[in-house]
């Protein structure tokens, strides 16, 4: 096949894919991360973008998904729920595991989307809806959201351990204007996005305030989800915070979860790795988490523990300051970002060293990978272009086609989800742009090439792509819009 003609068959496809609606079906692997029992997997689907670029008629609620084991024909326990945003609406697709599965197990599984909703049989969890709160019960506790602070999750009820006053202390701060707490806005978004059987997934927006209510300069806010698990004591959280123009904010807290008490409820703090523990001692101290993977409080009969990549302390401080385990602790200078966490309430085994292994297991995940023909065909093409024309030219020649190999490579890892699809997109046409170049021809509108002798510039349509390379490989260094109109890269 001539490089010409794959490349007008490439952008032929990124184009129409869309014109043809295919099935809502395709084949999933999970992977097991580490040694797991049963589990749980997701998958995250961008549904303005699954129309646009492969054509699946789905609507934007009110439909369900089968997940079916391809090897066995058993039919998993699945659920699917629905998130609205900026950007269109993301279905999620989560389904359980189940049995002992060494580290590395695959399973095959077949996933057919837009079925009537049903509801699967499984028992754990309940929302609850009553005056001023939403809560959450499953088997080891019940989490109250006050609707009129900030909708973010509070007290805890454990189940046969006591109640403890817990609240998300989550703010910004900048010297000289003050601090403003999520759990003061008075007027909080608070959704239920699903009841279960697997998950139970409350949405909360919100502004940062004062305590009077009065909202931040620059009028920043976040979006929190807190998926609640009817299988393991584990809280999955998610925080999206943004703020559009105003001044930048020297602390942005996310995850601090706090109480203040007359008596302390646990009696020891504990962290790894490696592990360490020591007794609970009302103390104006913070024990620093950086670096590690967990911290907790916990009794003989419990444990509050966060699980983050990004870990700031934990404080002790009682009546005083009040005691928090906290997540990140950074600088905000606006924009968008996001910040993932785990939160685990429940049973601590009796010592740290217990805690710890419990933590060690709920760490253990299955990872997703999908197979969609029409993403992967593409991505074959450019490959055997690029296979076909080595050699060929100089070294410019030769420095494009490593280019267009980098760029099948990010093709080839967003065509295995489906939440990455206009990643997928931009980069098999920023690759057909690059085999292009590499042929010679001269650059179309939606390809501008700049080439220098460790960098490279995809340009068009709005979007613009600068690659570079040293001794380690090629990598993508920037990606930027240059206006709003449509592009393919």
């Amino acid at each position: 096949m001539s490089l010409n003609r794959c490349v007008f068959l490439v952008a032929f496809i990124c184009i129409s894919l869309a014109a043809h609606a295919q099935l809502a079906s395709f084949e999933a692997t999970t992977t097991a991360s580490a040694e797991i029992d049963g589990g749980v997997a997701h998958i995250d689907i961008d549904l303005p973008a699954v129309r646009e670029v492969l054509g699946w008629d789905l609507a934007d609620d009110g439909w369900s998904a089968r997940v079916v084991n391809a090897a066995t024909a058993e039919e998993a326990v699945a659920q699917t729920y629905f998130a609205s945003g900026e950007h269109g609406t993301r279905a999620t697709v989560t389904w359980l595991v189940p049995g002992v599965q060494p580290a590395g197990t695959q399973v095959d599984w077949q996933v057919t989307l837009g079925l009537p909703q049903s509801d699967a049989a499984l028992d754990g969890i309940a929302v609850e809806r009553r005056e001023g709160e939403i809560a959450v019960r499953t088997r080891w506790y019940t989490v109250h959201h006050d609707l009129n602070a900030g909708g973010l999750p509070g007290t805890v009820d454990f189940a046969d351990a006591g109640t403890l006053p817990m609240l998300i202390n989550d703010r910004l701060y900048n010297e000289g204007v003050g601090q403003f707490y999520l759990r003061y806005d008075p007027a909080p978004q608070v959704e239920v996005l699903s009841e279960g059987p697997i998950e139970a997934v409350i949405r909360i927006t919100a502004r940062y305030c004062l305590p009077d209510g009065t909202p931040a300069p620059g009028d920043p806010q976040a979006t929190y989800e807190f998926a609640y698990s009817a299988t393991t004591p584990a809280v999955r959280m998610r925080a999206v915070v943004t703020q559009q123009g105003g001044s930048p904010w020297d602390q942005l807290h996310v995850f601090e979860m706090y109480h203040k008490m007359e008596q302390p409820f646990f009696d020891r703090v504990a962290w790894a790795p490696p592990l360490e523990s020591v007794e609970f001692v009302d103390e104006r101290n913070t024990h620093s988490l950086r670096g590690k993977d967990w911290g907790a409080l916990l009794t003989d009969d419990v444990a509050l523990a966060l699980l983050s990549g990004d870990l700031y302390g934990i404080h002790t401080n009682l009546s005083g300051h009040g005691v928090y385990v906290h997540g990140p602790w950074h600088t905000f200078a606006g924009g968008s970002t996001i910040f993932e966490g785990t939160l685990y309430l429940g049973p601590s085994g009796g010592s740290a060293e217990a805690l710890a292994e419990r933590i060690d297991r709920l760490s253990a995940r299955w990872d997703v990978a999908v197979s969609v023909p029409e993403l992967e065909a593409p991505i074959a093409q450019v490959r055997e272009a690029i296979a076909a024309a080595d050699g060929a030219g100089g070294d410019g020649a030769a420095w494009l086609l490593d280019v267009a190999r980098t760029l099948a490579a990010d093709a080839e890892t967003s065509a295995t989800t489906l939440s990455a699809l206009r990643d997928w997109q931009a980069a098999t046409a920023a690759a057909n742009g690059a085999l292009r170049a590499a042929e010679g021809a001269t650059p179309a509108a939606t390809a501008l090439i700049a080439l220098e002798d460790d960098s490279c510039v995809l340009a068009g349509g709005g979007t613009m792509l600068r690659l570079t390379r040293d001794e380690e490989g090629v990598r993508v260094s920037q990606i930027g819009r240059m206006g709003d109109e449509p592009s393919l890269l």
